[in-house]
């Protein structure tokens, strides 16, 4: 028998939102909430912004204190501020020797091209990795479902699963698991004063496919979600409690870490957390007083172009800010139209350093245009429907509305491709 339960809740939020009571020593190593309350007051009581900031440094760089170079430490480096920090945090551990960075994507996107440019103006040892050149197969999806992946973003997983494979299990592999958002950049504008606004809250932003509603007629998502807080919101303020014991572990962490190899996470040290988890909100909106702490201890490699500027350098003032991200907009919409004439403005977007904002690959473009991916998907959606248990959805209507441009539901379609998979591995 299907859970059908299960299944409405992985067509809304993309993941099945899974809790329990232990999920502290998720977040909290040493699960010390007394000295977490402690260090709440203290910071609070702090009024002079650079003490603070050298406090996260000092509290950043301890994350690193077990970090060696006795094997290879491999970096999958992107166009943001995690992966660079990481990166930035093993060089100044004297383990550049050591580092293997990995840029993996679409050529001519933030990720790829920035993650590259990087790696080569630090001397590193870098490979890229071009995934609209990898052949993905049914058996590729099966094999991730099984290993680590199942009931999450199960194609992300699968590519990042590719690092793994490729350097082996002697290797230690670094991830941003959580960076940016232990640092505040989920934040909701306002603060949930109480667990009901804060599930709204959380709903409303957590909802993975847009273009078309997949999930039943009636289907209540609120009910998938813990009826009482997880912690107590003076510890943790009930928004950061959904979103990391939530989202983070059930649908971040299964996609970046794979089963049965060494990671390490730095953005979860006990010292980091107990840091940036008790200073004020505000320090923390927009990712406030991070970008501040990493720019002051790793000045060079964090000023490089980032992604978070639009391609321009972190603290870039509020009007190139601004410039970048209209040709940012512009750069996207072009590429959308697919239209030849246009590309041959690539080399004017390549030579201002305006990519495009693809994470991965362009999943519309690829079920529509090439033809191993879209034959896997279609293979799978057919066999979705002839399990005949989403009679709510026109299955076919939804493939054909894509194909014919009536509408882009790549992501639709991949969550639907994901939950066949996962129905071929489990037993629900």
């Amino acid at each position: 028998m299907y859970n059908m339960e299960n299944i409405s809740s992985f067509l809304y939020y993309g993941y099945l939102p899974k809790w329990n009571m232990d999920f502290e020593s998720n977040i909290f190593p040493n699960n010390d909430l007394k000295e977490i309350r402690k260090t709440i007051q203290a910071n609070n009581e702090c009024k002079d912004e650079s003490i603070l900031i050298d406090k996260g440094i000092k509290a950043l760089k301890a994350s690193f204190t077990d970090a060696n170079g006795k094997g290879k430490n491999i970096v999958p480096l992107s166009g943001g501020l995690d992966s660079r920090t990481i990166l930035a945090g093993l060089i100044d551990a004297g383990l550049k020797d050591s580092i293997i960075t990995v840029t993996f994507g679409t050529p001519g996107t933030w990720d790829y091209e920035l993650g590259s440019s990087l790696a080569q103006e630090l001397g590193l040892c870098h490979e890229t990795i071009d995934l609209t050149k990898i052949r993905i197969e049914e058996k590729h999806l099966l094999e991730t479902a099984r290993n680590s992946s199942a009931w999450t973003f199960l194609i992300d997983g699968y590519f990042n699963s590719l690092i793994c494979k490729r350097y082996g299990k002697d290797a230690t592999y670094w991830s941003g698991f959580m960076g940016d958002n232990i640092a505040g950049s989920h934040l909701p504008a306002s603060e949930s004063l109480n667990w009901s606004k804060a599930k709204c809250t959380f709903l409303g932003w957590n909802r993975f496919v847009r273009s078309t509603s997949l999930f039943p007629p009636g289907f209540n998502p609120e009910k998938s979600l813990p009826p009482s807080p997880l912690i107590d919101g003076m510890i943790i303020s009930y928004d950061d409690a959904l979103d990391f014991f939530i989202r983070q572990q059930n649908c971040i962490k299964p996609t970046l870490i794979t089963n049965g190899y060494r990671y390490k996470t730095p953005f979860i040290s006990f010292e980091w957390v107990k840091f940036i988890l008790t200073i004020p909100r505000y320090y923390r909106e927009n990712n406030y007083i991070y970008n501040k702490i990493i720019m002051k201890a790793y000045p060079e490699i964090i000023s490089f172009p980032a992604k978070n500027a639009y391609g321009g350098r972190i603290g870039i003032s509020k009007t190139v800010f601004r410039s970048r991200h209209i040709l940012s907009t512009i750069r996207n919409k072009v590429a959308f139209l697919n239209d030849s004439k246009m590309k041959l403005l690539d080399v004017v977007w390549d030579h201002l350093k305006i990519y495009q904002a693809i994470n991965y690959i362009d999943f519309d473009f690829a079920i529509r245009n090439r033809p191993g991916f879209k034959s896997l998907v279609f293979k799978n959606i057919n066999d979705l429907k002839h399990r005949k248990i989403l009679n709510w959805l026109d299955l076919d209507h939804i493939w054909l509305n894509h194909q014919n441009k009536n509408a882009n539901h790549g992501k639709a379609l991949m969550l639907l491709t994901a939950l066949e998979i996962n129905l071929k591995t489990s037993h629900f």
